[in-house]
């Protein structure tokens, strides 16, 4: 069941996604969150409109390694390496720079809870109706 979130990530690793079949360019990341936790990661796609006139640069940054990004989009359970993380399609991506030298800044940690994850393997349900 897939839900959705907004929450801040920080790039670990980037890759555009250039195959020459593909209809839709694309940017995949690998991403840790919050900031701070290097320990917590989720997989992040990224579609680009094939026309760069049609991108707008208020609603979907495009990602750089080492950098920070304020997300929402849809969350799936994926695979990556072999271990089910979190995947999320991005639908809004925005860049943000987090100074932590101001000392009047409200400094609380940002904490998201991802719902309505299944924590089992889906049931089929057959139709006994003939």
């Amino acid at each position: 069941m897939p839900c959705y979130a907004d929450t801040i990530i920080k790039i670990k690793h980037a890759k555009r996604n250039e195959k020459e079949d593909v209809k839709v360019p694309s940017v995949w990341a690998l991403v840790t969150y919050p900031p701070g936790h290097n320990d917590k990661e989720i997989e992040v796609t990224l579609f680009l409109p094939i026309n760069q006139d049609e991108r707008d640069p208020e609603l979907q940054a495009i990602f750089k390694r080492d950098e920070y990004y304020s997300v929402g989009g849809k969350i799936v359970p994926g695979s990556y390496n072999g271990k089910i993380k979190p995947k999320m399609t991005v639908a809004v991506s925005t860049h943000i720079t987090i100074v932590d030298k101001v000392l009047t800044s409200n400094k609380c940690p940002l904490k998201t809870s991802l719902i309505g994850i299944p924590q089992e393997m889906p049931i089929e349900i057959r139709n006994t109706y003939i």
